[in-house]
């Protein structure tokens, strides 16, 4: 069991960690649904990450839902301060192929939580909010599960961190509880 003096100190640290590592995954959530809309970027690094291959504009339509995310996590961006140097080549995203192969993209949320020290059993996490979806990873017990995105019914896109460096995400559907965590941030 976490104590609650050591789960204090890893929540103490998560919002710099998470903060970070949002910006850039947030830079990549909305640029995908441009880029899935048939965008073609003019920034060296929406070039080198979407590469625009069989992209037909700089004027795509996006659907109403899109554009309502895309609103959605430029707003989320702003209020955590985000400003990416997109002319650079690269993108120091851990977990970018995983973050492209998405099939369903998340919408992020300003508020964080986790679990820290999984106990529940080894849970698939998955492209999409689908039965279907492909399998991109798994949360094993010990891991530490973040929530940071708003859910689709009972399906949850977490980031998984493994021995402190970050593992894995996707889609999964996992009943948290004190049960299941040795501890709560968040």
């Amino acid at each position: 069991m976490i104590r609650p003096l050591l789960a204090a100190a890893l929540l103490a640290l998560a919002p710099s960690f998470a903060q970070a590592a949002s910006c850039e995954s947030m830079w990549v959530t909305r640029n995908l649904i441009f880029d899935r809309a048939g965008y073609c970027f003019g920034s060296a690094l929406g070039a080198a990450v979407f590469d625009n291959t069989g992209c037909i504009g700089s004027n795509v339509a996006l659907s109403p839902a899109d554009q309502q995310r895309v609103a959605e996590i430029r707003e989320v961006e702003r209020e955590y301060g985000c400003a990416l140097d997109t002319s650079r080549p690269r993108i120091d995203l851990s977990l970018l192929t995983l973050w492209l192969s998405l099939d369903d993209i998340p919408r992020p949320d300003l508020f964080e939580s986790a679990c820290l020290g999984w106990r529940g059993p080894v849970v698939p996490l998955v492209s999409g909010t689908s039965a279907m979806a492909r399998r991109l990873g798994e949360v094993l017990p010990g891991d530490t599960i973040s929530f940071g995105h708003w859910p689709v019914g009972d399906w949850s896109f977490v980031e998984i961190a493994r021995g402190g460096r970050l593992a894995g995400l996707g889609w999964t559907r996992l009943t948290i509880s004190d049960k299941t965590c040795d501890a709560f941030a968040g």
